[in-house]
């Protein structure tokens, strides 16, 4: 019998809507980590934490375009117990018109809670994810309304929503919130910028991708895909220099622009750019306060 190799990967970064990552192998091998790979069988949501060592099979790729990948995620230092409740078929009433979910101003996701707390609810690293119910129960996912908070500045705080290509979602109650947009809040401080970007989606796993009953359900998910922390930005009101400047601070490693230019967290330069306007003291207000003084 053939010994199967095991290598020891650091995840590089995982994104839960993708349902995939990569992960630097210690013989210098990028790898792809898939969610149905994760061997925590039982166990309930599936994902990885970036920077988390873990232990795979390593396989080559059948595509020579793409990397090798990983089978047999083994989760080394994250020891999840296997779930030993029957899962609630819903905690979500689908008569209801929305899934509504409510940002604070710490850029926290408040999920909705209407049974209370369930042992199917994650929050792992970059990742909260609250269980919504059997996954034969949603055969079609119900619609998301996500509430920010009612003024797009507070203090030294902004907080939008962003679509999938950058672009600031223009409302305060988004009743028609899609799956895999974002919430960006950026933060600016001692000619510091925080920016940190929350994209919000759905996980079905069911007996396609996951093998164990335990495993099987459908979540929505708030995953913590983007977070830098901006210095030496120019002090220009034109919004458009101000962009440029930021993307060219976002490292892209994997080039995912020239491959598909919204999978680039380049993305986010065009919000985080109006953010930073919005955030800056108006100068004709600046001027006047400052004669008066």
């Amino acid at each position: 019998m053939a010994i199967v190799e095991r290598i020891m990967v650091i995840v590089r970064w995982f994104n839960s809507k993708r349902g995939y990552g990569l992960g630097d192998g210690v013989n210098g091998k990028v790898y792809i980590l898939h969610f149905s790979q994760i061997s925590t069988h039982g166990c309930g949501f599936r994902a990885l934490d970036p920077g988390e060592e873990v232990e795979i099979t390593p396989v080559p790729p059948q595509d020579p375009t793409k990397g090798p990948r990983a089978e047999n995620i083994r989760r080394v230092n994250r020891k999840l117990k296997p779930l030993t409740s029957k899962a609630p078929e819903y905690r979500f009433e689908k008569t209801r018109r929305f899934l509504e979910l409510v940002v604070g101003w710490n850029n926290d996701i408040v999920f909705p809670n209407p049974l209370g707390s369930c042992d199917r609810d994650c929050a792992s690293g970059n990742v909260e994810a609250f269980y919504l119910g059997a996954s034969g129960y949603y055969r079609e996912l119900p619609p998301l309304s996500v509430e920010l908070p009612k003024t797009m500045v507070f203090g030294n705080t902004a907080i939008v929503g962003v679509n999938e290509d950058g672009g600031v979602l223009p409302r305060r109650f988004l009743y028609d919130f899609r799956p895999g947009h974002f919430v960006l809040a950026v933060t600016m401080d001692d000619g510091k910028v925080s920016a940190k970007a929350k994209q919000i989606s759905f996980r079905a796993q069911n007996s396609t991708n996951s093998i164990h009953p335990q495993d099987h359900g459908v979540w929505v998910v708030a995953d913590t895909v983007f977070k830098k922390v901006f210095e030496g930005l120019p002090d220009t009101e034109n919004e458009y220099e101000l962009k440029m400047a930021i993307r060219d601070l976002i490292p892209d490693p994997e080039n995912f622009e020239t491959k598909r230019t919204n999978t680039s967290m380049k993305v986010f330069g065009k919000a985080i750019a109006r953010c930073i306007s919005e955030l800056k003291p108006d100068p004709v207000v600046a001027q006047t306060q400052s004669a008066t003084a």
